[in-house]
């Protein structure tokens, strides 16, 4: 038994060294990097933040330090790594998106669709919605916005949902949520009474028909605050 233990050691090590070389094998050098799932955010952003690049060993990619690294960054939710033997790797990115802007002293807001504070910049580039109106003092940089109104938060949250749902982030419209009972809205010289929330998913689909049918010059205002009667543009001349 003694000499069958002394025997065995060495293929042990020999079976280790073996391993150990064929893990730090050319083969399975990282040749290809996909990243998934990405809309604001660039690949190049991406491998930065991960630390992945081609020609690393595809073992010794470290989830628990991308996990860490990825919570300063307010853009990213979540990163999943997919490993594709021998030399391929998967990013599937968890992005948030902004979806709207909210102004602050004399600055915006950064918000994606549940009201969380992306970024703070002196001024913004998208047609995206702006939204007045919410009561606050401060705010956190990657946190859901504090507010006084948090009914009004509840409602810009919704109708940023909807404006997803509908297709019409591009288009420029301005919505006043200070009081929730009468929300209104404007979208070049069209000002859209929505009133409450109520059916709010039906006034966003009727707005977005109705919208693309008036010229951009012209002025008025559309009043779906009751859906019961009949929906009218009233003209301003």
């Amino acid at each position: 038994m003694l000499n069958f233990k002394k025997s065995i050691k060495p293929i042990i090590v020999i079976f280790l060294i073996v391993l150990f070389a064929l893990f730090m094998s050319p083969i399975f050098q990282i040749k290809t990097i996909n990243v998934n799932g990405i809309q604001d955010i660039t690949k190049e952003e991406i491998l930065s933040i991960t630390s992945i690049n081609e020609g690393d060993n595809i073992f010794l990619i470290s989830e628990k330090k991308i996990k860490k690294a990825i919570k300063d960054n307010h853009f990213i939710e979540d990163i999943d790594i997919k490993r594709s033997f021998p030399s391929e790797v998967n990013i599937d990115v968890k992005e948030r998106v902004v979806r709207g802007y909210v102004p602050f002293l004399g600055s915006y807001l950064y918000i994606d669709e549940n009201g969380r504070v992306l970024d703070v910049k002196e001024n913004y580039v998208k047609s995206l919605p702006l939204v007045t109106g919410l009561e606050f003092d401060n705010f956190k940089l990657g946190e859901i916005l504090e507010v006084d109104n948090k009914k009004s938060l509840e409602v810009m949250v919704k109708i940023s949902q909807l404006m997803i749902k509908y297709n019409l982030l591009e288009m420029a419209m301005y919505i006043d949520v200070s009081d929730e009972k009468n929300i209104t809205a404007k979208i070049n010289e069209v000002t859209i009474l929505f009133g409450s929330e109520d059916s709010l998913d039906e006034k966003i689909r009727i707005m977005s028909e109705i919208i693309k049918t008036i010229p951009e010059e012209d002025k008025g205002t559309l009043d779906l605050r009751d859906l019961n009667k009949q929906i009218v543009f009233s003209y301003i001349t």
